[in-house]
């Protein structure tokens, strides 16, 4: 048997064990084994596909997939939660996308719409009225949702007084009257000398009167 005959046939043997190892490692995940020696992308079932690169192929079990779109529809914000644009999803890749077609890929992140947050209204609604000697208090709303922004007491008014006592009638507060000053009550200090009557004047008595009021006099 010539060398170049001899060659030949090692060369078939060397081959032949090579591809007999290879069947024997394949993996059902489609890692290793005769799909990436061969390189052929076929399917593999039980591989949780992912595509980092974007080339079409999944980088833990080299199959090639076509997109399979899940439409995501829009989500309008609220004042306190987000919402999101339309997107797709693939749920072979599990990457997002902002077509059907896959040609614009995009992360979670730019799907979402930030929530407006609130919008205080110009106009206080009166919970309860302040008064005299109480607190009262008073709130905003969101013109958008309606829910209380910002509350905020009223300070009691303070009492108003009226007219200042006298001999007999005591100073109230004109807004809810309560007393404020007692009824001062009369004086003393003034004095009426006494004077005998005549046949054509009466006479006086004498004593003291009220010098704020003359009560007396």
């Amino acid at each position: 048997m010539s060398t170049k005959k001899t060659f030949r046939i090692l060369t078939a043997l060397m081959f032949a064990v090579c591809i007999i190892f290879a069947l024997s490692s394949c993996d059902v995940s489609g890692s290793g084994g005769l799909e990436d020696v061969l390189g052929n992308g076929s399917l593999s079932d039980n591989c949780n596909h992912v595509d980092n690169d974007d080339d079409g192929r999944c980088d833990k079990c080299n199959t090639i997939h076509d997109h399979v779109m899940v439409e995501v529809p829009e989500k309008e914000p609220t004042c306190v939660e987000d919402g999101n644009i339309k997107y797709f999803t693939c749920t072979e890749c599990n990457k997002h996308y902002r077509d059907d077609k896959g040609a614009r890929r995009i992360t979670l992140a730019d799907t979402v719409v930030f929530a407006l947050g609130h919008t205080d209204s110009d106009e206080w609604k009166i919970d309860k009225e302040a008064t005299c000697t109480e607190a009262g208090s008073k709130h905003k709303e969101c013109t958008v949702c309606g829910v209380t922004t910002l509350t905020v007491a009223i300070p009691a008014n303070g009492h108003t007084a009226g007219a200042a006592a006298t001999c007999t009638t005591a100073q109230t507060c004109t807004a809810c009257g309560t007393e404020l000053a007692a009824a001062l009550g009369h004086n003393a200090e003034g004095t009426v000398a006494h004077k005998d009557a005549t046949c054509t004047e009466a006479g006086v008595v004498g004593g003291t009167y009220c010098t704020r009021c003359d009560n007396g006099k």
